[in-house]
């Protein structure tokens, strides 16, 4: 990946409802601020493509499933640029509910972990425009997934107070494991893990402690957490990121300006650890 210049971020999660999204979401918008940025939408859930306003359900729409099919197709024409108008920074590659013929597709496809990094590198010139392209996943070790590991330069994992997600992280780092113990490159470690949708309650009590006593995540493990809030549900309502959220009173403007500064410290230490 010599010839790529633009750092490479993929959020992940095994667990789906963990809040990765969101986190991806608000990640690329306030980086977008200074940087150019552009998010990726690998999940078949669609929601990153929902939450800038992208028609999901639109069979015909150009997204990401149309460089997996073609690795000849202009990456300018799968490209949405400035969904979020405030945000002139931020481009993204949609998804579409019909993503999900692609993983069959692909099964029987020679490399097909590697059709990712081969598309972005043949295209180098195109992708390093950006300062940051940010993958989001499904949750799940499937070969979309696994073609946004094998090209990132690191890996963020997401979880929330809730004992399956926790465990579901410790999955994913087995099976990434065993996934790229059979590739031929040095493939990446896991970075980062971030606490999201934490409460003061008995069940993040305990996911805090299992993530505490646990030999990988209590080293790579925020010490930034993301705290509850409907204000983050409100983003994919009003297709932008927390801090361009519009309220309507002085409590819903608080707690909007404290989840704003939960993301930008989560960025923050991103930023200090060197995986920003």
């Amino acid at each position: 990946m010599n010839n790529i210049k633009a750092k490479i971020i993929t959020v992940a999660t095994m667990k789906g409802g963990a809040g990765k999204t969101t986190v991806c979401f608000n990640m690329a918008g306030i980086l977008a601020e200074k940087y150019k940025v552009l998010a990726v939408d690998l999940d078949q859930q669609c929601n990153l493509s929902a939450n800038c306003g992208f028609d999901i359900f639109d069979k015909d729409a150009a997204s990401v499933a149309d460089l997996f099919d073609d690795s000849n197709v202009d990456p300018q024409s799968i490209v949405m640029l400035n969904p979020i108008p405030e945000l002139q920074n931020l481009d993204v590659i949609p998804s579409t509910m019909y993503l999900n013929g692609t993983e069959w597709k692909l099964i029987s496809v020679y490399m097909r972990e590697q059709l990712l990094r081969n598309y972005i590198e043949k295209n180098a010139v195109f992708f390093n425009y950006y300062d940051y392209i940010i993958f989001d996943t499904p949750p799940s070790m499937g070969l979309c997934t696994q073609n946004a590991l094998h090209i990132s330069d690191h890996i963020i994992l997401v979880t929330d107070p809730d004992c399956n997600s926790a465990r579901g992280a410790d999955v994913f780092l087995e099976l990434w494991t065993q996934a790229k113990s059979m590739a031929e490159d040095k493939a990446t470690h896991v970075d980062a893990l971030i606490l999201n949708n934490m409460e003061r309650t008995k069940i993040s009590d305990k996911t805090k402690e299992f993530i505490d006593s646990h030999e990988v995540f209590s080293q790579i493990k925020l010490k930034s957490i993301i705290p509850h809030t409907t204000r983050f549900k409100e983003c994919a309502e009003q297709n932008k990121p927390i801090q361009l959220l519009e309220t309507k009173s002085k409590r819903e403007e608080n707690s909007r300006l404290n989840a704003e500064m939960a993301i930008r410290r989560m960025i923050e230490e991103l930023f200090e650890r060197g995986i920003l």
